[in-house]
């Protein structure tokens, strides 16, 4: 299994487009359905970079998000499917809430508003960088 995040108390780890939802304080496990991979698993193409929830599980409207080296996921939880965003060039690294607004950031450090219905969706925002050293998730502010 690959670590794909943590969030609301939960473990997120997947492997060969299988995702585990764990509660690490009662080991209650959630499956998912298989995640809809159009890439091929012998190539490394279902690298986990993140995985989160947009709410505890037991919410009525939470939804759990998986970012791969291709793909953006989102299983509305207790649903049957996914949706995917296929991703151009860049892949998802991080997404958190800010202020009930779901944010992503790319592998080369831009920064998108989440977007989960109509459609799922990302829409880059515009982010000057200020000073001479190059954004990294690793920085301390």
């Amino acid at each position: 299994m690959h670590f794909a995040g943590t969030s609301y108390g939960q473990l997120i780890c997947g492997r060969a487009g299988y995702c585990l939802v764990v509660d690490v304080f009662s080991g209650a496990v959630v499956s998912p359905p298989r995640l809809p991979f159009s890439g091929d698993f012998e190539f490394g193409r279902e690298f986990y970079f993140s995985g989160t929830l947009t709410a505890p599980i037991a919410s009525p409207n939470s939804h759990l998000l998986v970012s791969t080296a291709i793909s953006l996921f989102d299983w509305p939880v207790g649903s049957n499917s996914w949706s995917e965003l296929q991703l151009s060039d860049e892949s998802i690294e991080q997404i958190v809430e800010f202020n009930g607004q779901f944010i992503a950031m790319d592998d080369c450090y831009k920064i998108y508003a989440l977007q989960l219905s109509p459609q799922l969706g990302l829409q880059e925002i515009t982010t000057e960088w200020v000073g001479h050293l190059s954004p990294s998730s690793y920085t301390k502010p």
